[in-house]
């Protein structure tokens, strides 16, 4: 089957993309249309990235993904829509789909965490990969060895690197120095890969993302500055009910306001938050690497465990959410996970769903393809032209689109 993973340069669009291929009347018509879906995903994905990513300075030419807004609103729209149609492909049975096959990607755990080992493993075996799980014994970040050295090890074995890390830095210095693209699996600062799934389960059970009320009621934590980062380029209503002491990075913020685009609110009262949300959305208290704060914030979160009664506040049309694991009696009471309204086990299932359209997708080296722009104006290397054309829906398609070319 063609490999389609590394169609795209730094300079290409969505426009690009659509104009050549076209949208498929039915996700799968044929293999082709399976094709052109993929090369969808595809547009503009890094080309952010590319350039500093926030407090980052990640200066190189390699694509990766480090925070929500390294995508423009049009990219997270059209990644979220073409996961609806590959999770509804995968879900069929149908395992012809393999735009992995002969990849291998290196899954750095410093912070250990089941579904997202899971999802990442299992997402790309069932899109013909394979996945190297590297945990904290096999790897010590900053100590036994240098992250820089790290990454271009690994980088120089692999065709991608996903990075589930305490320090935010750590995933900023394995991108900076890496030569494939680097994901961010977790950090303390943010989880974007999360909010991806979130958004995508947002759309399934709400029918759109953009000017949904999402509350957040907890610490500010990784979780909510994701949600703040995706509120700068996608408008909703986004509100974090917090105690005092507790409420996300400031900059951060700042950053999400001066955008522009959405409402988001830092308040103090969860009672008052909820009401008319659309979805209820909760976290642990103490984080991995804060369970010695665990006492502590037991005491001041007390008045913001997620109940029956508080979701009655937001209203029947109110969904719960939970990024999971739950301590079940603690942030939220066993009775509303377990709720007709509760969609953590899908949103949890999102996860595998949305892993394989991350920018894990661009992981071909050759450097033909790495300058390949997908319009006819633009000029092509003689293989990545090949593949281009191969790409196309059908024989007419690919004539028009390459004069004299053919398929």
């Amino acid at each position: 089957m063609l490999r389609l993973s590394s169609l795209y340069g730094v300079g290409s669009t969505k426009e690009d993309v659509c104009g050549l291929f076209g949208k498929p009347s039915s996700f799968t018509t044929n293999l082709h249309a399976e094709q052109a879906c993929t090369l969808k995903t595809k547009a503009r994905i890094f080309c952010q990235a590319g350039v500093s990513s926030q407090s980052g300075n990640v200066k190189n030419s390699i694509l990766h993904f480090l925070h929500i807004d390294d995508y423009d609103k049009k990219t997270i729209m059209h990644i979220l829509e073409r996961a609806i149609e590959v999770k509804s492909l995968l879900k069929s049975g149908d395992r012809s789909f393999q735009p992995f096959k002969g990849k291998s990607m290196a899954m750095i755990f410093t912070k250990p965490s089941m579904r997202t080992r899971v999802s990442f493993e299992t997402g790309f075996y069932l899109l013909g990969g394979h996945a190297i799980y590297l945990g904290p014994d096999d790897i010590q970040m900053g100590k036994r060895e240098e992250t820089r050295d790290i990454s271009r090890v690994l980088s120089g074995y692999n065709d991608l690197i996903m990075g589930r890390v305490f320090a935010h830095q750590d995933i900023l210095d394995l991108a900076r120095f890496s030569s494939v693209p680097v994901i961010n699996g977790l950090t303390d600062y943010n989880h974007p890969c999360q909010i991806m799934a979130d958004a995508l389960t947002i759309i399934e059970h709400g029918g759109k993302l953009e000017g949904v009320k999402v509350v957040y009621v907890g610490d500010g934590n990784n979780i909510v500055h994701s949600w703040l980062r995706l509120a700068a380029v996608v408008p909703i209503h986004f509100v974090c009910a917090c105690p005092q002491g507790f409420e996300p990075d400031q900059s951060t913020v700042e950053a999400a306001k001066k955008a522009g685009v959405s409402t988001i609110e830092i308040v103090h009262d969860p009672k008052e938050a909820v009401v008319g949300a659309n979805f209820v959305y909760s976290d642990v208290w103490a984080s991995m690497g804060q369970k010695d704060e665990a006492e502590l914030r037991m005491q001041k979160f007390q008045g913001f465990q997620v109940d029956e009664d508080l979701m009655a506040l937001a209203g029947p049309q109110a969904y719960f959410m939970h990024c999971l694991p739950a301590e079940r009696g603690v942030e939220v009471t066993d009775g509303v996970v377990e709720a007709p309204h509760s969609i953590v086990f899908p949103q949890a299932e999102n996860r595998l769903n949305l892993k394989h359209l991350q920018p894990a997708e661009n992981t071909l080296k050759h450097p033909g393809l790495r300058t390949l722009v997908c319009k006819r104006e633009r000029v092509y290397s003689s293989e990545g032209l090949a593949l281009a054309r191969e790409a196309c829906l059908n024989e007419e398609h690919a004539k028009n689109m390459f004069p004299g070319e053919g398929r």
